[in-house]
């Protein structure tokens, strides 16, 4: 894996500025993310859940930019289409 790559770092900027476009205040925690291959297995999903202390834990999926696929199939071959069972 190189150490340096462009589009990685474009796409976890895309993923910080999603993340942070649905935040609504200071104080909102990410509590966990991950992509995860769209139900067609053409592209991704980002799943992400925030919470903010005294309210109920939200879970967010926005479809990832299919620029972003090539990336996602070589670097995350193991995130079939599942769902997450409560593992980081």
């Amino acid at each position: 894996m190189e150490l340096y790559s462009p589009i990685r770092e474009e796409f976890f900027r895309w993923c910080d500025e999603t993340v942070l476009a649905v935040m609504p205040s200071p104080g909102t925690i990410l509590n966990k993310w991950r992509p995860r291959k769209n139900d067609s297995g053409d592209g991704y999903e980002l799943v992400f859940q925030i919470s903010v202390p005294g309210a109920e834990t939200t879970t967010h999926v926005v479809q990832i930019p299919d620029k972003y696929t090539e990336l996602l199939d070589r670097e995350y071959p193991s995130h079939e289409n599942h769902e997450d069972h409560g593992h980081n």
